[in-house]
């Protein structure tokens, strides 16, 4: 208070123009020394567990970014060997495809072979029918003719 009564006077003068008294360096030593002991012992602990804690957490995205890269890089390797494996894969399926198309067509080839066999069969039974009906149709109508005409013969027999 009386420092503040003596500044407002303007009459109060210190001992040197950098440094403050003597009793305000030791009062405000003991004050400080005391604030920074009390952080060091309450405050400490708990920076140190949260430099702890962070410097964990680092160290646990180094390693998954370690991780990560490692299986990127056995993946790109497995995708640079599949990509091979396509070209080979890519001839293999086409020879199956022609394999089983070969086999399609032969048996797609007998199949028609086949059926034409059995209409050309059919077909000569059914001619031999006819032939054999006409036959029996043109003895018919001969032996009414020549029942009618019996001078004038259709057959030649």
């Amino acid at each position: 208070m009386i420092n503040a009564s003596l500044i407002a006077a303007g009459t109060y003068e210190s001992h040197h123009w950098l440094l403050p008294e003597t009793f305000e360096i030791i009062y405000g030593g003991i004050a400080s020394t005391l604030v920074i002991s009390a952080l060091i012992k309450f405050a400490g602990p708990i920076v140190k567990k949260s430099l702890a804690a962070r410097t964990e957490r680092i160290q646990n995205e180094i390693d998954n970014a370690r991780n990560a890269r490692s299986s990127a890089e056995t993946e790109a390797q497995q995708i640079r060997s599949a990509l091979g494996d396509i070209s080979s894969e890519r001839s293999r399926i086409l020879a199956e495809a022609d394999a089983a198309a070969a086999v399609v067509l032969s048996e797609g080839r007998a199949r028609v072979a086949a059926e034409m066999a059995d209409l050309k069969r059919r077909l000569l039974q059914t001619l031999q029918t006819h032939r054999v009906e006409c036959k029996m149709n043109l003895h018919q109508t001969s032996s009414v003719l020549h029942v009618l005409h019996p001078t004038k013969s259709l057959l030649a027999r």
